[in-house]
């Protein structure tokens, strides 16, 4: 079976889609990665096949606003007007991204997507392949867990308010 991996974000995303990418490949599955190029070595390393998603998205996160809007310090205000300029970078950036899983996924025709929250393309390809894509998330508590909340309010708030904090 070929299956294409695709995550998009920071070291941190691509670790999971790595291990799961391992394990389908000791199966005997045919796998191929598709992340930022900056994470391309890591792919390699693993004996795995790597398809580029550019550099444009990590460079945008390593950029003054990228770094201002992850937590790099300053004033709400310097947050907000940086929150406001990759607002506007992101909008070309995440076409080429779409554009470049677009094209691995019409040229490779895979048996299964297996994609995280940031990839875009394989929901609109999974509408034709039901049962095709699979979207992992590894954020934990991203995804609603009964009598829980959001990981961001750490409370508990009855079956119904819990369900909204999602």
């Amino acid at each position: 079976m070929k299956i294409i991996l695709i995550s998009i974000g920071t070291h941190g995303d691509m670790e999971p889609f790595l291990a799961i990418g391992e394990i389908l490949k000791e199966k005997g599955h045919q796998v191929i990665c598709a992340f930022p190029d900056q994470f391309r070595d890591l792919v390699e390393d693993s004996n795995m096949e790597f398809a580029s998603l550019g550099t444009k998205y990590i460079e945008m996160l390593d950029s003054d606003a990228g770094k201002a809007t992850l937590g790099g310090g300053g004033s709400g205000l310097k947050k907000i007007l940086a929150y406001i300029k990759l607002a506007r970078n992101s909008v070309e950036i995440n076409k080429e991204l779409i554009h470049k899983q677009y094209e691995l996924i019409e040229s490779e025709n895979p048996d299964r997507c297996v994609y995280n929250g940031k990839a875009i393309y394989p929901i609109i390809w999974g509408l034709n392949k039901r049962g095709k894509n699979i979207l992992i998330s590894p954020v934990p508590y991203l995804h609603y867990m009964k009598n829980h909340t959001h990981i961001a309010f750490n409370s508990n708030y009855g079956s119904f308010l819990n369900k909204l904090t999602y």
